[in-house]
C-alpha cells in the first residue's frame, strides 16, 4: 500500500523532522560532521536532511538516532510534539 501526501503537509513534516534533528544533536554539543560520522552517513548528505533539503529514509534516521543514543519512538514522539505545536 501507498500514501500519498498533499505536498504541503510532506513539507511541514519534512520541517519538524529537520528541526527536531538540529534540536537534537545541538542539545548534545555535536558537530554535523561528528555526528554525520557516527552515524556512517556523508557529512554533506547529513546536512541536507538537517536542513530540509532531503528527506531523510527511514533507515538513515534510525542510525542516527543510535548515534544521538535516543531511541526511535522518542525521537518520532518529538517530531509529533513539534508538528502538533504548529498545526
Amino acid at each position: 500500500m501507498v500514501f500519498h501526501m498533499a505536498p504541503k503537509e510532506r513539507k511541514r513534516e519534512t520541517l519538524a523532522i529537520s528541526q527536531t534533528l538540529r534540536a537534537e544533536r545541538a542539545a548534545r554539543a555535536l558537530t554535523q560532521k561528528g555526528l554525520a560520522e557516527a552515524a556512517g552517513i556523508p557529512e554533506q548528505t547529513y546536512i541536507r536532511y538537517e536542513t530540509g533539503a532531503r528527506e531523510i529514509p527511514a533507515l538513515q534516521l534510525m542510525r542516527v538516532t543510535e548515534a544521538l543514543d535516543i531511541s526511535f519512538s522518542t525521537f518520532a514522539r518529538r517530531i509529533q510534539e513539534r508538528l502538533d505545536e504548529t498545526a
